[in-house]
């Protein structure tokens, strides 16, 4: 399901990368014309094309290889400017590359201005993209629903971590506690229905979840043999001993995953 998802954003987010591109590239020219510098400068309209041809395809596929567009998709700031950063040296580099070996006489004011022109604009949209992931997620259908089964205070450690992924499409739907207690709330950000054992598996027939965690202690994971059973007819895989992280929902189908404190 995430797989198509993110072949969505990824369009997304290589169209609006063309857009900014195209913008640097006519800003720089336009600067470099009205720049007072002795040469007089002008591109003919077929080498501009090709220039800025070379340029889209270069960009996208280094944005591409690089990874840029998976981490915008679900990564911080941080990484976001350092993708942009690798993304235009790279491609500076490849222009010069290609002007070089054919011959053309290209203003190095212009290239410089673009280069500059174009980190500026990719860093400001994709430091603003971490407010987008959620509304791409919500848009493109790409909610994650979860559950979280255990007790104690690891348990809505977990709890709280879901909630606070909302940014990346993340939906904590209910806390299902090991104790047996039932009908009381939790409060996070918002409030959540507190649920037994028992009522997990009407909570998985009728509602969309797409991963249960159990937040329990190691020893009692074996006693949990008849829930993993019903997240398989589910359609759940289910995995132990793995380390809990909110971000582990990304990219990930239906999966059931058992989490022993530490």
């Amino acid at each position: 399901m995430f797989d198509h998802h993110k072949k969505r954003a990824f369009l997304l987010f290589a169209a609006a990368d063309v857009i900014l591109t195209i913008l640097a590239f006519e800003a720089a020219y336009q600067t470099r014309v009205f720049l007072p510098l002795p040469r007089v400068f002008f591109i003919t309209t077929p080498i501009k094309a090709l220039l800025l041809g070379f340029v889209l395809v270069s960009w996208l596929l280094l944005g591409r290889s690089i990874g840029a567009y998976a981490r915008l998709y679900g990564s911080n700031t941080r990484s976001a400017i350092l993708d942009t950063l690798h993304q235009v040296i790279f491609g500076a580099l490849g222009l010069i590359v290609f002007i070089y070996f054919l011959r053309m006489d290209i203003s190095r004011p212009f290239i410089a201005l673009f280069i500059i022109y174009d980190f500026l604009l990719l860093s400001v949209y994709r430091a603003a993209a971490g407010r987008l992931r959620g509304w791409i997620r919500r848009q493109f259908g790409a909610e994650f629903f979860c559950v979280v089964v255990g007790e104690g205070r690891d348990a809505l450690q977990a709890a709280r971590a879901l909630e606070e992924a909302e940014e990346f499409g993340v939906r904590l739907l209910a806390y299902v506690d090991l104790s047996g207690e039932e009908g009381e709330e939790i409060e996070f950000g918002k409030r959540y229905p507190v649920k037994r054992l028992s009522d997990l598996a009407g909570l998985l027939r009728d509602d969309v979840v797409d991963e249960v965690f159990f937040v329990v202690d190691a020893a009692k994971l074996a006693g949990l043999e008849e829930i993993f059973l019903l997240c398989d007819e589910q359609g759940c895989a289910h995995a132990s001993e793995r380390s809990f992280s909110p971000m582990s929902t990304q990219g990930c189908s239906s999966t059931a995953s058992a989490i022993s404190p530490s």
